[in-house]
């Protein structure tokens, strides 16, 4: 049995460390025959998480990742940096340009895809390798030294950690520095004291049955997965596209950053709810594309949103919100209900909220109105894994803007 894993795996999951050592690796690997086949089934994920080239074996399947000009037998330099960027931004958005039919899609008057806002510069070099005209995309050099240069950047800051906010109230520094250094996208005791949180942490015994109707319905979308029998797993996540598509209330949360203490896609021991491709598909990607302004829960046309993250045994991940407002409701959903999750929701420092764990095994996190959620807030969002095992989970938001 072949246990090569491929770049096609990280598809709708891709983070921006991650897509700049994607370009830098296979830029440089390409410099040296610009004629190989590119596409992410053909790109190996290495053992140290790094990309390289494999050969095809036999015939290739390459629709929708061939630049337009090879259409007449045309390969050399240019068509490979189309190719390049279009592999990219199927592992980033889960979806493949030109609504799936790549080159043979793209006429002169196409407009350019564009990935995401939240990742300017990534998205508009993509744009530019995606040009109809080869003579005005840039060349593999170019992309290798903005890709070198913006690797080290992005590697200097996961060292950092996240910023630090001073704390008007204290004083006291928000955030916690990262030593862990495995920033790949890699779960447990169950301890929580209900009481002593209510007393001494100030969050609320939300029960499960006080969330709204739309938060429930994406709270059984997303259960029933986990509660497939592993042999009915894949009709489950069939099941959930239609649900997904049915619903329109929804948007994906795709403004967060992944954390370094999140688990690879690619490793055996998770087992996966794999729901980000399909919220990348549906939250209005093909009408949002082209003017950079894909969904995501700061969208105010949206009061919901959610996404699959994952955590590594003992670690925590943080992550910051913007663009909330009034009361606010968070849900966690682990893959494994036995899974004992803590989280816990501050602003400026100071804790709003604290999770607390119902019997279905999914965190229920509620802000009040009385906390007067604005959206210029940054809402600091942390998740600890108690458990001895990694696991992925789905986070679920009611921004109910009121």
């Amino acid at each position: 049995m072949d246990e090569t894993l491929y770049a096609v795996e990280l598809a709708g999951h891709c983070n921006e460390l991650t897509s700049w050592r994607f370009l830098k690796e296979i830029s440089e690997a390409l410099r040296s025959d610009p004629t190989i086949p590119i596409s992410p089934s053909l790109i190996e994920i290495k053992e140290d998480g790094g990309f390289s080239l494999v050969l095809p074996h036999g015939t290739v399947n390459m629709e929708g990742f061939e630049a337009p000009e090879t259409a007449n037998g045309t390969k050399n330099e240019a068509s490979a940096v189309w190719s390049l960027a279009a592999s990219l931004f199927y592992l980033v958005m889960g979806c493949q340009v030109m609504n799936g039919k790549g080159g043979a899609g793209q006429n002169e008057s196409s407009k350019l895809p564009y990935m995401r806002s939240a990742l300017p510069l990534l998205s508009e070099l993509v744009q530019h390798c995606l040009n109809y005209h080869p003579e005005r995309r840039p060349s593999l050099q170019e992309i290798n030294a903005l890709a070198t240069e913006q690797f080290e950047l992005c590697l200097e800051t996961v060292k950092r950690g996240p910023k630090f906010q001073e704390n008007s109230n204290n004083g006291k520094q928000e955030g916690a520095g990262r030593q862990n250094m495995d920033f790949w996208p890699e779960p447990m005791k169950r301890n929580l004291l209900l009481v002593a949180l209510c007393l001494f942490l100030g969050c609320s015994l939300f029960a499960q049955n006080a969330v709204d109707k739309e938060t429930q319905h994406l709270i059984d979308i997303v259960s029933a997965i986990r509660q497939a029998a592993p042999t009915q797993r894949e009709s489950a996540w069939n099941d959930a596209v239609a649900a997904f598509s049915k619903d329109k209330s929804w948007t994906i949360m795709d403004e967060i950053i992944p954390h370094q203490n999140e688990c690879r896609l690619t490793d055996r021991s998770v087992q996966w709810f794999s729901i980000n491709r399909i919220l990348s598909q549906q939250a209005g990607y093909e009408t949002n594309q082209v003017r950079g302004d894909f969904n995501n829960g700061e969208n105010p046309d949206f009061n919901y949103s959610l996404i699959e993250r994952s955590l590594k045994a003992g670690l925590t991940a943080e992550y910051d919100l913007k663009s909330r407002e009034g009361e606010q409701v968070f849900v966690i959903v682990p893959f494994d209900p036995k899974a004992v999750m803590e989280v816990e929701v501050s602003r400026n420092g100071v804790t709003l909220a604290k999770g607390v764990q119902q019997k279905d095994g999914n965190i229920y996190v509620t802000i009040g109105k009385d906390q007067n959620v604005k959206p210029k807030d940054v809402l600091h969002l942390t998740i600890t894994n108690k458990g001895a095992q990694s696991m992925a989970y789905v986070l679920i938001n009611h921004n109910t803007r009121k």
